[in-house]
């Protein structure tokens, strides 16, 4: 778990949350996962999950690569909500920019879905 990830959760742990860390029975092995609320987390680097946002890092994967990983991630969200569950992504960019309100998007998926 990247050091941006293990932040995300101690935020959440800190609101009193209870998950579990990289599922791996899952698709995609969700970096968080509320098992009582069927939703899984994933945190994804913009840069490798070909988000777009022009978040650049130096990386030796090439463009294809990065299209590939987005078809995966796209597969492995259609395969969660096919079992019955429900998924978030919290971009890095995203998480860089302000933490605190990635942190109410996950409660309030968690309260409101």
């Amino acid at each position: 778990m990247s050091k941006k990830q293990q932040k995300l959760a101690n935020l959440l742990r800190s609101k009193g949350l209870e998950f579990e860390e990289e599922v791996r029975d899952l698709p995609g092995t969700p970096d968080i996962f509320f098992r009582n609320k069927k939703l899984a987390i994933f945190f994804h680097g913009c840069y490798w999950h070909n988000h777009g946002c022009g978040n650049e890092v130096v990386n030796p994967i090439t463009a294809s690569q990065r299209a590939a990983r987005s078809l995966t991630d796209q597969q492995q969200q259609k395969e969660l909500l096919e079992q019955g569950y429900k998924y978030l992504v919290v971009w890095e960019c995203d998480f860089d920019n302000d933490p605190d309100t990635q942190v109410l998007k996950v409660i309030n998926r968690l309260h409101f879905s």
